[in-house]
């Protein structure tokens, strides 16, 4: 029985300090458009680290126009993340391609083109055929502020395509 209990009672600690090294919730960051407005789809992120269950922090917008379009800047708070730590942004493109980046106030990040057109445009003459979703990284640097901006063309688009897109962190 001893060693019953001897080994219980490592489990128990273990788990207590696991729970311990856990990063602590409610450290937000707080997306808000150029206007000062909230952005769409606002929910909460931690601290820039993935906990076992992590809420999530996004944009999202659409454009039924046939000129080029710029969304944003949308203003990503990242008060809550240290210095030369990295802000990753998931990607999704619907419908009509985009190009995405982000701005740290010192440097600039880009995904390129992304998404699928049967027709020319910025992406190229013959159209484009890459994934529709993917990723974009940049490092925090002395700004606690880093803008996304998103960038469209339909120019050339079939009529009943809108486009559409959604990023997250």
């Amino acid at each position: 029985m001893k060693l019953y209990s001897v080994s219980f009672t490592a489990l128990v600690f273990g788990l207590i300090g696991l729970s311990l090294s856990l990063p602590e919730l409610g450290n937000n960051v707080n997306p808000t458009d150029s206007r000062g407005g909230h952005a769409k789809h606002v929910i909460s992120v931690n601290n820039g680290i993935l906990p076992f269950i992590k809420p999530l922090t996004g944009f999202s917008d659409t454009y039924s126009g046939t000129n080029f379009h710029i969304y944003g800047p949308y203003n990503i708070d990242v008060s809550s993340l240290a210095t030369g730590q990295t802000l990753y942004l998931h990607l999704e493109i619907y419908n009509v391609p985009n190009r995405f980046t982000l701005n740290n106030g010192s440097a600039s990040s880009t995904s390129g083109w992304k998404g699928v057109a049967s027709w020319p445009g910025p992406w190229g003459p013959n159209g484009i055929n890459t994934s529709n979703v993917g990723g974009l990284s940049i490092t925090k640097g002395s700004s606690n502020t880093i803008q996304l901006t998103v960038e469209t063309l339909n120019e050339n688009a079939p009529s009943h395509l809108n486009d559409s897109w959604y990023a997250w962190y």
